[in-house]
């Protein structure tokens, strides 16, 4: 064994011998053993931002988001047009989309239904070439990947939802880290980083705030509440807030047929539209008020005078 100053212990002949680099520390044809593996951390410890010089810098990882409901969503996006353009402008724009090859597909199929324009798997690919983009996305491979991903849109909804909470997330942690970043400058007051912080911070909870509604969610909102009318009218009937009137007429239900006479100006209307506005005061249900009454310029205003807070009336005719 070659024993000199720079190896006392001869492990550069022992290494040799091996047919191991001494320097790198790789076995025959660059194959990696434990010695290199060794060297490469050591390596990697010793940084200037290595924990050995008392700075330590996480590894940067990918900011939250799916891949698969991306393309989910897009691929609901083909299947069902008129279900889930509702569901996906409610919640999302496309820089949503984490990856940048979903944002253009996703723009791309927003503009084709906002053209009427038929999506399909050609008409789309001749518009990716055209805007010079299908190379961008991927090619033909990825785009067909997209096109067939899920058998059906079902669960279009959930995508969206998925893909705009890891927008929100990705949002969080980047404010995060520009309040650290804030909060260790010295350059700034502290007053000065109080009030940032406190911006930061409004503007993420203003994020994520409540989703708009889609128009079909409203719709059936509507609709549910409606039928929930019904059955409550169906229960507990009309009644007009007067107890003495309705202690004699009882509960007025659906195909109940009341007459109610008096002379011209005998208060029919009044009576008519009392009972409306008892019912909306009570969010109970109720019909159509029709009225010939010939002066029905003063008759919003005389039925609902007695109202507290009342100032004014406006026909409906001015709206």
């Amino acid at each position: 064994m070659s024993v000199t100053a720079d190896d006392p212990f001869g492990l550069k002949q022992k290494f040799a011998e091996l047919g191991i680099d001494p320097g790198q520390g790789q076995g025959p044809g660059g194959q990696e053993t434990p010695l290199s593996k060794f060297l490469s951390l050591d390596k990697q410890l010793k940084q200037p931002n290595g924990p050995m010089n008392g700075v330590y810098e996480p590894p940067v990882a990918t900011l939250p988001h799916s891949e698969d409901a991306e393309k989910a969503l897009l691929c609901s996006l083909v299947l069902d047009p008129v279900q889930t353009e509702d569901e996906a402008r409610a919640q999302l724009t496309a820089e949503s989309f984490y990856i940048p090859a979903n944002q253009i597909i996703y723009s791309l199929l927003l503009e084709f239904r906002d053209k009427n324009r038929p999506i399909d798997f050609v008409t789309v690919k001749e518009a990716l070439i055209g805007r010079k983009q299908l190379a961008e996305i991927g090619g033909v491979e990825y785009l067909d990947h997209v096109w067939t991903f899920v058998p059906s849109a079902a669960n279009a909804n959930c995508y969206a939802t998925t893909i705009r909470e890891n927008q929100l997330r990705r949002e969080a942690v980047l404010g995060a880290r520009q309040i650290i970043g804030l909060a260790q400058d010295p350059g700034f007051g502290f007053d000065s980083v109080r009030d940032e912080i406190e911006k930061i911070l409004t503007t993420l909870s203003g994020q994520a705030a409540a989703k708009e509604k889609s128009l079909r969610e409203i719709t059936l909102d509507w609709h549910a509440d409606l039928c929930s009318r019904a059955e409550r009218l169906e229960q507990d009937g009309f009644r007009f807030g007067i107890p003495s009137v309705d202690e004699a007429l009882g509960a007025i239900r659906p195909g109940d047929y009341v007459v109610i006479g008096a002379e011209t100006g005998g208060g029919k209307s009044m009576l008519a539209f009392q009972g409306g506005l008892h019912a909306a005061a009570h969010w109970s249900p109720c019909g159509g008020i029709q009225s010939r009454d010939e002066q029905r310029a003063t008759l919003g205003p005389d039925v609902c005078a007695h109202l507290p807070g009342f100032h004014e009336f406006i026909p409906l005719g001015a709206l």
